[in-house]
Parts: structure tokens; sequence; C-alpha cells
């Protein structure tokens, strides 16, 4: 027999929700860095089968050499790391791989599907912020009787409702008297202008003529022109000014009131994390019995639809397995191998409302974190939280909370603080992460940019010095080092107080999400297949 070749007895036993399969198979086995990677020569197992294609749009065709075996290697990492689950990976081309799942039994199918559909009806019955914000425009009768259904009767959660229509009143005041004066304003620069005066020079000197009082204006003006017609014009742009001004600051005082009302609009819903926090508790616990009370308390016009749901997990708990479905490897392979970086927030910072902040805290321990973020900013998972050091230059703190019993720091959403790979956006890649040295010779992480992502990476850190910058994996937070200087090029350096083990696991991490090509998120191919018997 040819050396490398050998005739294998795999044996996948039962794992939870899946049956049980003895084959006898052929395999080649090739060595990619430290995974094993079976090729094989006929069918082990009935399962599921996904094909995945490969993006390699911008690559020369020597780095699409090998790419699937890359990819499998990362992705089997984080998939099964530690290879307890019965999962087959095969490169099918250099762009092209395949994954291959058994089947749940049909009594996992089936209590998957019924407890999928009690939780689907359950939290059904939460109301987005567009549905109440549509009620505000409803007659005053018809408004407070869909409050007391929102409410359910509890008087804090009709508070809630309440304290929004009140800010969301003065605040929609003030936008209609800022457009008006908006108006006033640009039918005084036409008189202006129509005058024989330079717009441009009235404009520049319109703040300081408006924190005049009357006389000083009147004589300042008569410098200016001594046009009684003008003069009267001047008068009236200078007085609509200060009161545009005026609401404008008004309506900048309002904003954050604002936003604090309407998030907490999410606290009449019940979100999905914090529906399988309780569920995931220990069953029998003192502990779950009293977060599922609470649950009722807070919602009691879905005391029978949280029953049912935790009938239903309770029935599908025992056949559970990680990979129950096609859906779930989906899941878990999407994002995976994503580099990505955000500015975080940081108490006291100046252009931080720590009023804001404490919404987005108090909201991740109630809600959790995907119904605890926005456009603005987002709660990210930090990986070691023991490990986790995340201050800026003025040695002010991140803001870290929990929910369950993992932790995460909130991170920035807005557009200058981020680099991200939305759909839209230029996208850039990491070309590689590699050992190096700080200026006092202790262990850091050296990285390199493509031309894209060295022009994001200066702009972000030049526009954020003194702040921390989250190296992100996966949507993980992995670190958060400060930024000394604008990094340009795309060349920069991550230090602090790393052992070499820590070094190494970053530079593994970074270059795990720095793949010449990205995987494209949905499979080109999904099917069923029997188990093969016989030659």
């Amino acid at each position: 027999m040819k050396k490398g070749l050998k005739i294998s007895l795999i044996i996948l036993l039962a794992i939870t929700g899946f049956s049980f399969t003895l084959a006898m198979v052929v395999c080649t086995p090739y060595i990619v860095g430290k995974v094993r990677i079976w090729r094989l020569t006929r069918d082990m197992t009935g399962g599921t089968s996904l094909i995945y294609e490969i993006d390699t749009t911008g690559i020369s065709e020597e780095q699409k050499k090998n790419i699937s075996q890359k990819m499998i290697m990362v992705l089997q990492k984080r998939v099964n790391p530690h290879g307890y689950l019965p999962i087959l990976w095969r490169p099918l081309s250099d762009t092209r791989f395949e994954i291959r799942m058994p089947l749940a039994n049909a009594k996992t199918i089936q209590k998957r599907n019924e407890y999928d559909k009690a939780k689907e009806s359950l939290l059904s019955k939460n109301i987005n912020r567009q549905t109440v914000l549509q009620v505000f425009e409803m007659p005053a009768e018809e408004r407070e009787n869909l409050f007391n259904l929102f409410s359910q009767g509890n008087p804090d959660r009709l508070k809630i409702l309440n304290d929004l229509v009140k800010v969301y009143n003065v605040r929609t005041e003030l936008q209609a008297r800022r457009d008006n004066l908006s108006a006033e304003l640009e039918s005084a620069e036409k008189a202006i202008s129509s005058a024989g005066f330079e717009l441009e020079q009235v404009k520049s000197r319109i703040y300081e003529w408006s924190r005049l009082d009357e006389q000083t204006l009147t004589e300042t003006l008569t410098k200016f022109s001594d046009a009684n017609d003008i003069m009267e014009i001047l008068r009236g742009y200078v007085k609509t000014y200060s009161k545009w001004a005026e609401t404008v600051d008004n309506l900048s005082d309002i904003s954050p009131k604002y936003k604090m009302a309407l998030a907490a609009i999410d606290n009449l819903n019940l979100s999905e994390d914090q529906l399988e926090f309780c569920l995931e508790l220990s069953p029998k616990s003192a502990r779950r019995l009293a977060e599922i009370n609470k649950l009722k308390e807070e919602f009691p016009n879905r005391i029978q639809l949280i029953d049912k749901v935790v009938t239903t997990f309770d029935q599908y708990r025992p056949f559970r397995g990680r990979l129950d479905d096609p859906n779930d490897i989906q899941r878990m392979l999407k994002g995976a191998g994503i580099l990505e970086f955000r500015i975080l927030p940081t108490e006291g910072h100046p252009d931080v409302d720590m009023e804001l902040m404490r919404v987005y805290v108090d909201r991740l321990e109630i809600r959790g974190p995907k119904y605890a973020s926005d456009n603005e900013y987002k709660w990210c998972e930090i990986e070691n939280f023991y490990e986790w050091r995340s201050i800026d230059a003025q040695n002010r703190p991140t803001f870290v909370g929990t929910f369950g019993d993992k932790y995460y720091v909130l991170a920035s959403n807005q557009a200058g603080q981020v680099m991200l790979h939305s759909p839209g956006t230029r996208d850039w890649k990491l070309d590689r992460a590699y050992p190096t040295s700080d200026y006092f010779g202790r262990r850091a992480i050296g990285f390199v940019m493509d031309n894209i992502g060295g022009k994001l990476m200066a702009d972000v850190t030049g526009n954020n010095i003194g702040r921390p910058l989250c190296i992100l994996l996966d949507d993980i937070a992995i670190s958060a080092p400060n930024i000394e200087e604008r990094i340009p090029s795309g060349q920069g350096r991550i230090t602090g107080r790393f052992t070499q083990t820590e070094v190494d696991d970053m530079i593994n991490m970074l270059n795990a999400g720095s793949l010449p090509a990205r995987l494209i998120e949905k499979p080109i191919e999904i099917k069923t297949i029997g188990k093969k018997v016989g030659p």
C-alpha cells in the first residue's frame, strides 16, 4: 500500500439528537498545519451536505491556490475546536469546499420545531419603536387606549410611554419652529443679496451681532450700512438668527432626553436574549423558577405563552445538540475570520454623554446585548474578561457590563470611529500580523493592511488619538490598546504588557481573520443525502 494511504474504521458514536452510525470508509489523509482533513473516497453516512464558495475577487491566481484548505483550517477551529462534533470537511477545489453534518433524528426535529414555534408566538407580541411613534399621531382617546394595551396595566410601563409623548411633543414643536425660522432666514438672505451686499460678509458677522444689545447693534449696523431700508432687513435678520440659534440649542438639549425616552420603549419588550438566559439555567433550580416568574410579572398578558415556551424548551432540551439543523452551522460560519475595529467610549470623555451611557448599561443588564445596541453604540462580547484592559490616555475606563455569565464592552457604531466590513462600504484587508516590540523592548504585535485599510486606519486613528481602539475578531473583543499616534499607511503596532503566549495567540487570531478571501455567506448548495451501502 502506498505511503500516506490507510484504511480506517470510523465509528461515529451517537451524540445527543443524532442517529447512531457505523461505517467503513477508505480515506486519504493529509495535514494542513495541525488540522487533519480527510478526503473521502466514498460517502461515510447520511446527513446534510453544504457546499460553500469562497469569494476570490481581487486576488491573484497564485493566491487562490489551496484557499479552501486554509479556510477549512480556520473554520474548523471555530466551529468544532475540540473535535467533538461529527462534522466532515473536504475541499472540492481551490475555491470550494463541502461540510457534511449528520441528520438530527425525527424526534429532535419535532421537538425543536415545537419550541421554535412557541418562541416565535411569544416574541411576536413585542412592539417596535415605529409602532409607538405612529400612535402619537392618533387622537388622544385612541392613543390612550393603545397605551393602556401596551402597558398591560403596569403604571411604570405607562409612565415610559407618557414620558416619551411629552419629550416627543416638545421635540416636534422645536423642529417645526426651527424649520419656520430657517425659511425666514433664507428669505432675509435673498433680500440682503438683492440689495447688493455680500451675503458671506453678513453671515460671517451674524453670530457676533446676535450677542449685542439693542443700542450697540444699531450703532454697529449703522457703521456697516447707513441705508434705512437695508438696516431694517439686517436688524430683522439678526433677530431671526437669534431665535433660530436658541431653538437649535434647545433641540440639542432635548435630543439626548428623546433618545433616552425612545430607548426606554425596549423595556416594554421581551428580548430573545432575556428569554434564552432564563431557559438555559438549570431546569430545576430555584433561580430559574424565580427568573421565569419575573418574566410573568413583567408580562402578565403573556403568561400562557411563556409557559408554552418553557415547556417546549424543556422537552427539546434532552434531544438538543449543537448542530440540530443546517441553519446552526450556517449561523456559526457567518462572519468567521472577520477582523474589525471600533473606538470605545470612556467615562468622563468630553464627547461622551454619561447619562446616555448609563441607559445603555441598564438596558444590557435587563435586555441583553442585541436589544441594548443601536446605530450609535454596540455591545461586544469580551473574549477574556479577566485579562481585559481598556482605559484611555487619561486613565478613564470604558463601559463594561454583564448579561448572563458573559461580559460585554460598549463600542462605537458611528462613522469615523469604526472600521467594519459592512455592505456598501469599501472593503479592506489585513495583509499580515507579526511579532515585534515597542520602544521599551516589550513584546508587541505589528500589523500591515492593504491600501484601502491603510487609508481608513489613518483616518480613524488620526481623529481619535488617546482613545481605546477595540480589536474585534468575529465580533468578539480581543483587546483595546490606546491610540498613541496616527497610524499612516496601515502599518501599526499593538502594545501592552503581553506574555509570549498572548502575543502568539493574538497573531494567530489576527492572521486567521486576514485570509486573502472571504466566505460567501450563503451555501451555493444544500442537500440531504442518505447512507451509501455497498460498492
